[in-house]
């Protein structure tokens, strides 16, 4: 059963660890600077309506270093589902973008630290739950810390390190780099990038609001389908 595999899976990032408690729990323990951060940016994110659907139903402090994580649907890690065809890596692609480019234009917000570890996905409903919240901030304001795996992947642009600044770039180029990681774990080893139709999407160069315009506009003149994911 799905709660028999999720229940207890660990797995860290470069300041926290998070372990399933339960079907639809996560339990956070990290320094309490991170615990405080986390709680802050999920409750800047929760305020805007149209971005609940992509974060937990709740966040609530356990202790000082804890954290319990309330989520609203049957989640996978995405981490945990790999490999994943084409056909998944689109929908999941276009949640990301979704919700970056709408929490970017209500709200100024960037989430930061979007990896394989903090999106969870709802394969019933072709949905997203996004965790990890303690890298985020505002458009324009102080960039206070970035994944190490992410800046490990040297994958962002060398202006984002020297300006230390939240720029939109941020969210847009870790979206990139998961479809990049989903693709490359793909079954089909050699896939290449400009093989497939999500290359246009993937070139850089375009800001995030126009990333997800573009993206958008190619998904709706495909034809619609739902893709079942039997995880």
């Amino acid at each position: 059963e799905f709660k028999n595999q999720m229940s207890g899976l660990e797995f860290n990032d470069d300041t926290s660890k998070f372990k399933f408690d339960w079907e639809k729990t996560i339990i956070q323990t990290g320094p309490k600077s991170l615990i405080d951060a986390s709680i802050y940016w999920y409750n800047e994110f929760k305020l805007i309506p149209e971005l609940f659907r992509y974060i937990p139903e709740d966040m609530i402090r356990i202790s000082e270093t804890e954290l319990k994580i309330l989520l609203k649907r049957r989640p996978v890690q995405l981490n945990q589902c790999l490999p994943i065809e084409l056909n998944h890596v689109k929908w999941i692609l276009n949640r990301l973008f979704e919700f970056s480019a709408l929490g970017l234009v209500k709200g100024q917000l960037i989430h930061a630290g979007l990896t394989l570890n903090s999106v969870m996905i709802t394969p019933e409903d072709h949905g997203i739950q996004l965790i990890s919240f303690y890298h985020s901030g505002k458009a324009g304001s102080k960039l206070r810390s970035i994944d190490a795996s992410v800046y490990k992947a040297n994958i962002l642009p060398p202006t984002i390190f020297s300006n230390k600044k939240f720029d939109d770039v941020i969210d847009c180029e870790l979206i990139k780099y998961i479809t990049t990681q989903l693709l490359s774990a793909n079954k089909f080893a050699d896939l290449k990038l400009s093989n497939t139709d999500l290359y246009e999407t993937l070139k850089t160069g375009d800001d995030l609001s126009t990333q997800y315009m573009k993206y958008h506009a190619w998904i709706k003149s495909q034809p619609s389908q739902f893709y079942h994911l039997n995880i």
